[in-house]
């Protein structure tokens, strides 16, 4: 069977484009002949090549384009991509942990949500492995939290409740810690009074919880200090705590007032105020630095706080105490200061002048507004301590002797004795007079 062979013909002086432009025509089978044999040429046209180089290269580049934006997506899903999702496991977890923790006496830890991974003391009977376990602080050693999951549907949450530590709190009343997300503590001490923690930095999945770390929650005229990441923290209202190891730690308050003592300095500050302090150490989570000044509360603490009581999720729902109002509640309050450290700001002096007596003293109560409530909080004086004044005419009795810091007088010298008066000479008798006569009787009445 015979095969024509076109002859592609170009004016391209290129001789690799007239090379590809001679083609084989196959008629019935598939042998290639080599360009030449056969009959006539004829024309066949202007050569693709270049454009389908061109299509190829512009199809490789969009393939290139979208296999690194989905890595991209991959490494970095969007903050908040499944908000109702995210709004439904936080329901849930916090539906959870309320039906199973509200109700736990003092000192006692209660498994909230899924998942915790706890570690007991040594020959401890208690179990603390899902949902609803209770157990005694004494008996838990350490816990870690997952962090919020939407494919697993985690969100580690423990619930502590420990008994208010300030003297002037309400006899029973107690302070309730919640632990949640991707954080981890671990006790140095028996009770709750002194423990080291963490929240990790790690993917922000929902919008509603940008961190996690420690809620701490308690009613009115209610105190608890306790020592954290090797500070004394000393708390009258509601907080959040948050650590990073080798970064640092940030306390946060909703209402109340509060004081933390580190590296020897002491800071104050009160609602809406937050405070930090730098970590590191052998385990990272130790303090390092001095407090830093009080600064505002940002739109992730009021986010949180908000997510999980509800409350304080504006600004204008915290009414504010600066520094000094802080550093009068904490002392007049609940808290008597035991410590040696340098305050970093001036102490707050109230002066007080009245010229009653000293009246006896008067029992203070912390009045603090109520939780989430916008009433402002009403500060608490110190207790009035009248100094008696210098004009103040009071009745004194002289002791004998000199007066205070008079030199002694010298005794004065006994002078001579006096000469006895000599006796004059005796008076003479008076002679006695004529006798009176006597008068006869005078005759009786008849």
């Amino acid at each position: 069977m015979a095969y024509r062979i076109r002859q592609v013909v170009t004016k391209s002086p290129n001789p690799i484009e007239s090379y590809l432009s001679k083609e084989a025509d196959f008629v019935r089978t598939g042998r290639s002949i080599k360009a030449g044999e056969g009959s006539n040429p004829r024309k066949y046209g202007r050569s693709v090549v270049p454009e389908v180089i061109v299509i190829i290269g512009l199809l490789g580049t969009l393939c290139i384009g979208l296999s690194a934006f989905a890595l991209f997506r991959s490494n970095n899903p969007p903050v908040d991509s499944g908000h109702a999702s995210c709004q439904k496991l936080i329901d849930k977890a916090i539906s959870f942990t309320g039906n199973y923790c509200n109700q736990i006496g003092t000192n006692k830890g209660c498994y909230g949500n899924t998942t915790i991974q706890a570690q007991m003391v040594a020959n401890s009977n208690e179990r603390f492995s899902k949902r609803g376990d209770i157990a005694d602080v004494s008996q838990i050693q350490s816990i870690s939290a997952a962090p919020l999951n939407l494919s697993t549907d985690e969100w580690g949450i423990a619930v502590f409740r420990v008994l208010a530590n300030l003297p002037g709190s309400v006899p029973g009343e107690t302070a309730t810690l919640m632990v949640f997300g991707n954080t981890k503590l671990d006790k140095i001490s028996n009770g709750l009074d002194s423990f080291y923690f963490s929240s990790e930095l790690g993917q922000i999945v929902c919008d509603k919880v940008p961190f996690d770390g420690i809620l701490i929650n308690m009613p009115n005229g209610v105190g608890w200090t306790f020592n954290v990441n090797g500070t004394e923290l000393t708390l009258i209202g509601n907080a959040s705590l948050k650590a990073n190891t080798n970064g640092n730690m940030e306390v946060s308050l909703y209402n109340g007032a509060g004081q933390i003592i580190s590296s020897g300095q002491r800071q104050y500050f009160g609602a809406g105020q937050k405070v930090s302090v730098n970590l590191g150490g052998p385990n990272g989570n130790q303090a390092i630095s001095p407090p830093s000044k009080p600064v505002p509360l940002t739109s992730e603490e009021l986010k949180v706080a908000c997510t999980m009581t509800g409350n304080y999720c504006k600004a204008d729902a915290i009414s504010t105490v600066d520094a000094a109002q802080a550093q009068t509640i904490v002392q007049t309050g609940l808290i008597p200061v035991s410590s040696n450290a340098t305050p970093l700001e001036p102490p707050l002096v109230i002066q007080t002048s009245v010229s009653s007596p000293i009246p006896p003293p008067v029992q203070l109560v912390s009045h603090l507004p109520k939780n989430g409530s916008g009433g402002a909080p009403t500060p608490v004086l110190p207790p009035e301590v009248t100094p008696v004044p210098a004009n103040r005419s009071q009745p004194t009795v002289q002791p004998p002797g000199p007066k205070p810091g008079e030199p002694p007088k010298p005794d004065k010298p006994p002078g001579p004795p006096k000469p006895d008066k000599p006796p004059g000479p005796p008076k003479p008798d008076k002679p006695p007079g004529p006798p009176k006569p006597v008068k006869p009787p005078k005759p009786p009445k008849h």
